[in-house]
């Protein structure tokens, strides 16, 4: 089992907050720093994934010798910190256009989606008590909700594809990440969250 922040460089607080989780669970993490568009001539290698985009055209990625090779070595460490055998695997990301945490998954049914949700909004309301100045964010995920980032293209050919069962986690810059005090509210219902997501999706 594993946790991973593919764009530790380019997503916003993704690599410390993977580290924290990894502290706070006691799983293996995996953090990949560089191959944003300043380190990689004004395209993102995706890391997660054997393409690259451009923000020229955002909606197309392309596949490149280098993108293959930084997705398989990214693969094969994920693959050696798991001992060989994936079978929960967790993505972790930032995006800056909504309020909601959004989980995509991969080998998940809409009971245990169900189960998740539920814990999160206990974790949630339990920690927001001893804190009443940060703001109140839902969790929506799949395939109990519909949710914007689908991740489909890591789920086609990427490092979701390869674990038994896969979340990526999208955090909301905005609400969920917007001051210290928050990113650790919320880190902290993650962590919580993962725990529960162990010991009932494991197996």
């Amino acid at each position: 089992m594993v946790i991973g922040a593919p764009h530790g460089s380019y997503d916003e607080y993704t690599a410390e907050i993977v580290k924290r989780l990894a502290f706070r669970t006691g799983l293996a993490a995996v953090i990949a720093r560089g191959f944003t568009p300043t380190e990689a001539g004004g395209w993102r290698i995706n890391v997660n994934r054997p393409t690259e985009k451009t923000f020229l055209a955002p909606e197309f990625e392309v596949s490149t010798t280098r993108s293959r090779e930084v997705y398989d070595r990214f693969r094969n460490i994920v693959l050696d910190a798991a001992g060989g055998d994936l079978r929960l695997y967790i993505d972790v990301h930032q995006y800056g256009r909504g309020n909601a945490i959004q989980v995509a998954t991969v080998g998940i049914n809409a009971a245990q989606a169900r189960n998740m949700k539920l814990g999160y909004q206990m974790i949630r309301d339990r920690l927001l008590k001893l804190d009443s100045g940060i703001e109140r964010v839902e969790l929506v995920i799949e395939p109990l909700d519909e949710v914007e980032i689908g991740a489909w293209p890591a789920k086609a050919h990427g490092i979701l594809s390869i674990a038994a069962k896969s979340l990526h986690i999208e955090l909301p810059l905005h609400s969920a990440l917007h001051s210290e005090k928050s990113r650790g509210l919320y880190t902290k219902v993650i962590s919580e969250l993962v725990k529960q997501a162990v010991s009932e999706l494991a197996d």
